[in-house]
C-alpha cells in the first residue's frame, strides 16, 4: 500500500513537471514568434510598395531593428536560464569583489536611467567580497537594477545597498516605481510572468529577469523576497550565505 502511494506521488510530481515544461515551451515559442511576426509584417509592407519615401523606409528599418533587439533579449535570457539549470553550484567559484560588479552594472544601466532622469544611489560596503560565482551575483544585481529602471517613473530614484552581516551577503534594491499588486505574490518569480504585459513589453521586459534572479540566488543557497506598494515602488532583498574558500 505504502509503495503504491509513493508511486502515485512520484507520478503526480512527474505530471506537474511535464505540465510546467509544456507551459514554458509554449510561452518561449510565443515570445520568440511575436517579434518575428512583427518583422514579417514590416518587411512585407516595404516589399509591396514600388517606391517608398526615404523617411518611411528608415522608420520601418528602425522598427525592425527594435524587434531584433527584443528577440535578442529573449534569447539571451533563455540561454542564461538554461545555463543556470545545468551548472553545478560549485562551478566557477572565485573571490568576488562586489564593488567591481556594481560598477559594471552601473555602466550597463546608466543610459537607460538617464533617459528617464532616474537617479542612482549605490552603496556597497567597502572591500565587500565573497567566495562564490561572479556570474550568478552579476545576474542577480543586473536584473534587479534593470527592472528598477524599467518599472520606475520619470524622475524616480533607485537605491542599491550591499553589505555582509552575520555570515550573509545582503543585496537590497529599492525603487520609487509603479509597484506590484498584492495579488501577484510569488508569481512574480515565474518565467514569463508579467503583471502588465503591454507595459512590460513597452519597457523592453522579457518576463524572465526575476526568474533568473531567483534561480541564481537559490544556486548560491540564498533567498530572495520582496515587498511592494502599488504606485509607490518596490524593494527586493536577497540574502546569500558567505562561505570560506
Amino acid at each position: 500500500m505504502r509503495k503504491k502511494e509513493d508511486q502515485n506521488l512520484e507520478l503526480a510530481k512527474l505530471e506537474r513537471k511535464l505540465e510546467t515544461a509544456e507551459e514554458y515551451a509554449g510561452n518561449a515559442a510565443h515570445e520568440l514568434k511575436s517579434p518575428l511576426a512583427s518583422m514579417k509584417v514590416l518587411a512585407d509592407a516595404l516589399l509591396e510598395q514600388e517606391s517608398v519615401p526615404e523617411e518611411t523606409y528608415r522608420e520601418f528599418l528602425r522598427d525592425i531593428s527594435s524587434q531584433i533587439d527584443r528577440e535578442t533579449r529573449v534569447i539571451d535570457d533563455l540561454l542564461q536560464l538554461a545555463l543556470l539549470g545545468r551548472q553545478n553550484d560549485g562551478d566557477e567559484k572565485q573571490s568576488v569583489l562586489l564593488d567591481d560588479i556594481v560598477k559594471q552594472v552601473e555602466n550597463n544601466i546608466s543610459q537607460a536611467a538617464i533617459q528617464k532622469n532616474i537617479s542612482l544611489h549605490l552603496n556597497c560596503q567597502e572591500h565587500c567580497h565573497i567566495y562564490g560565482s561572479r556570474q550568478y551575483l552579476y545576474d542577480i544585481i543586473l536584473n534587479l537594477m534593470e527592472n528598477a529602471v524599467k518599472y520606475n517613473v520619470p524622475d524616480g530614484k533607485i537605491f542599491l545597498d550591499i553589505k555582509k552581516k552575520n555570515g550573509l551577503l545582503g543585496i537590497r534594491v529599492r525603487d520609487t516605481g509603479i509597484g506590484i499588486g498584492k495579488h501577484t505574490g510569488n508569481d512574480i518569480f515565474k518565467r514569463f510572468y508579467r503583471e502588465n504585459k503591454e507595459y512590460s513589453r513597452e519597457q523592453g521586459g522579457t518576463g524572465l529577469g526575476l526568474a533568473i534572479c531567483k534561480e541564481a540566488t537559490e544556486k548560491m543557497g540564498g533567498t530572495i523576497r520582496y515587498r511592494s506598494t502599488k504606485g509607490e515602488g518596490s524593494t527586493f532583498l536577497v540574502w546569500i550565505p558567505v562561505h570560506n574558500k
